[in-house]
């Protein structure tokens, strides 16, 4: 257990923090910062349950996260926009998103997404996302691992979806 975290301790714990960080994030689509920090709790969400639930006594970290890759491809653009953030400039890293970038939309913040409001966006394999989706996905996928294969229960409360 990591003692460096104040009282997050678990990852239910960090995946009720990427809960969280993403209400933050769709109240301000446009912050880079917020979605870089729930980028980042949302891939190393990853090292949390390999480590907590014992993984590591069975599969290779590297195994592991293949192993979850396939069941969440998209989890890589998390992984990406992890690694972007984390490094200046990418020697190790191939990533799969071609680029992230800022949509200036024509309507205010204060419309709902429906309108053409100011997002961020991912391109991977010529298609733009909004990150948003990308995000509320992984958070869904998350979800579903810990009450399938973990037999955690995560309750989404509507107030934090």
């Amino acid at each position: 257990m990591n003692n460096l975290c104040f009282n997050i301790s678990t990852s239910k714990d960090f995946l009720n923090k990427l809960i969280h960080e993403i209400k933050d994030y769709k109240l301000e689509l446009s912050s880079s910062r917020l979605a870089i920090n729930a980028a980042m709790t949302a891939w190393h969400l990853i090292e949390w349950i390999y480590w907590e639930y014992d993984f590591h006594s069975t599969i290779k970290n590297s195994d592991f996260i293949k192993e979850i890759k396939l069941k969440y491809p998209k989890l890589q653009i998390m992984h990406d926009i992890s690694n972007g953030a984390k490094h200046f400039q990418l020697n190790h890293h191939s990533p799969k998103v071609m680029e992230t970038k800022l949509d200036h939309g024509s309507y205010s913040d204060d419309y709902s997404r429906d309108y053409d409001i100011s997002r961020l966006q991912v391109v991977i394999d010529d298609e733009t996302c909004d990150f948003i989706n990308e995000l509320e996905n992984v958070r869904d996928f998350w979800i579903e691992y810990f009450r399938n294969v973990l037999n955690v229960n995560i309750v989404l409360h509507e107030n934090v979806a």
